[in-house]
C-alpha cells in the first residue's frame, strides 16, 4: 500500500483506504492545515464506505470516503446543522455557504480548485435548502465575481486561496475588515490613545 492511502487508514482507524494515494495526500494534508482530529471512531457501512467525525476546536467535519466517494462537509460550531463548506476530492470541487436563510450565497471552486465563482443572495432567492447546497442554481446563471486560482500549483493551496476568497466575501458582507484574507477587529492605534490621553 502506498504510503499516504496507509496513513489516512492508520488515522482513520479503518479496514481499508478505497481512495488514491493523490486523494489521501490532500485530505489528510487539509485536516492537518484547519487542526482537525478524529473525536469518534470511523463507522463503517455496508457498501464498504466509511464516515469519520472531525473538530478544530471551533467547528465539526464529517468526512464519507469509499469506492469513487470522498466528501467532506465542514459545520459552524460543534454540531452537525448548519454547513459551511462542501468539499468533493474526486471531483476536485468546493461549494462555501455565506450568510443566512434571508442572505444566502455561494463560493463555488470547480476546475481542480482552480477557478472560484461568487454567486451572490440573488441567485437562490426562494430557494429549497437541498437545492442550495447542492448548488442548483437555473442554468446559464452568471457569476458576480471570478477568481482564478490556476497560477498556484499544489492542490492544497489552490483549496486554502479559494477560502480566502471565500473569507473576503464573508467579511465584505458583514461589513468586517480584511488582511491578507482573514477576519480582523479595527484596532485603535495605541500611539493615538495615547496622544488623546495627554491632551
Amino acid at each position: 500500500m502506498s504510503k499516504y492511502k496507509s496513513s489516512m487508514q492508520e488515522y482513520f482507524r479503518t479496514y481499508d483506504n478505497p481512495i488514491d494515494e493523490d486523494t489521501s495526500k490532500t485530505i489528510l494534508a487539509y485536516l492537518k492545515f484547519y487542526g482537525y482530529v478524529p473525536i469518534e471512531k470511523s463507522i463503517r457501512y455496508v457498501d464498504r464506505s466509511y464516515k469519520a467525525v472531525f473538530s478544530n476546536g471551533t467547528n465539526m467535519a464529517t468526512l464519507r470516503f469509499g469506492r469513487n466517494m470522498a466528501v467532506l462537509i465542514e459545520y459552524e460550531g460543534l454540531v452537525e446543522i448548519s454547513p459551511q463548506a462542501r468539499i468533493d476530492f474526486i471531483k476536485k470541487e468546493k461549494l462555501e455557504y455565506i450568510g443566512n436563510i434571508r442572505d444566502r450565497s455561494i463560493v463555488y471552486t470547480c476546475d481542480k480548485y482552480r477557478k472560484c465563482y461568487y454567486f451572490s443572495s440573488i441567485n437562490y432567492q426562494n430557494m429549497k435548502d437541498c437545492d442550495f447546497y447542492n448548488n442548483n442554481i437555473p442554468a446559464g446563471t452568471m457569476p458576480d465575481k471570478v477568481r482564478d486560482n490556476s497560477d498556484i500549483k499544489p492542490i492544497m493551496m489552490r483549496i486554502v486561496a479559494s477560502g480566502e476568497f471565500a473569507n473576503e466575501i464573508r467579511c465584505m458582507k458583514e461589513n468586517e475588515d480584511v488582511y491578507c484574507g482573514k477576519q480582523i477587529k479595527q484596532i485603535e492605534p495605541k500611539q493615538k490613545y495615547i496622544n488623546q490621553k495627554r491632551f
